[in-house]
């Protein structure tokens, strides 16, 4: 079906720390979304499918995702982590992420 699933957070331990995420792509999964849903921007320092490169150095600020077609059981490993502007340094209250993707889930359907 065309229901989008969040996963959850990358590269959220600290700001301009580099940190690396695993997955496996499960059954009936067709596309990764990557987006920047915050006032923050993400560096994806390298993504790969199955031990192929795809993705080196793709920098996403706020409002801005990328879409990557996958399939069953393709191991995604990345690398990368996120920035923040000096003054918007903050860290958003748990509901206020749930609304923010909501969001973003609503609007992408």
């Amino acid at each position: 079906n065309s229901e989008l699933l969040y996963q959850g957070e990358i590269f959220n331990e600290h700001p301009d720390k580099i940190s690396a995420h695993r997955l496996i792509i499960e059954k009936d999964i067709k596309k990764l979304i990557i987006a920047e849903l915050e006032n923050e921007t993400i560096t994806i320092s390298w993504l790969k499918i199955n031990g192929e490169t795809k993705i080196l150095n793709k920098k996403l600020t706020i409002g801005q995702s990328l879409k990557i077609s996958v399939s069953e059981n393709d191991k995604i490993e990345m690398e990368g982590y996120y920035s923040v502007k000096s003054n918007s340094l903050l860290k958003l209250p748990i509901y206020e992420k749930f609304i923010i993707v909501k969001k973003f889930k609503t609007n992408y359907a």
